[in-house]
């Protein structure tokens, strides 16, 4: 089966924040080490700088985008589907 477009973005930046959110802190220990990266406490807060200012800047953009229809409903009406809605009609 082909995956639509909007699903494929979902599970990709899904994906990517995952790993973001797990590879980063599980690194400290390296990344702050003299033998390793040897990063200050400051270097290694900067970071996060990214996921942070994403996060803040997303926050208002996920109300405008769950008003539209696409991936919001789409994973709605998936879940929906998996409670015992089996009058709906295959998304893929």
């Amino acid at each position: 089966m082909r995956l639509r477009r909007p699903v494929v973005i979902v599970y990709t930046v899904g994906l990517f924040q995952g790993l973001a959110l797990v590879a980063i802190p599980a690194a400290a220990t390296i990344l702050q080490s003299p033998s390793g990266y040897d990063l200050s406490s400051t270097q290694y807060g900067l970071l996060f700088l990214p996921q942070v200012v994403m996060a803040i800047a997303g926050a208002p953009l996920g109300l405008r985008f769950r008003r539209r229809p696409g991936c919001g409903s789409l994973l709605r009406h998936q879940v929906g589907r998996g409670e015992g809605e089996s009058h709906s009609p295959p998304l893929l």
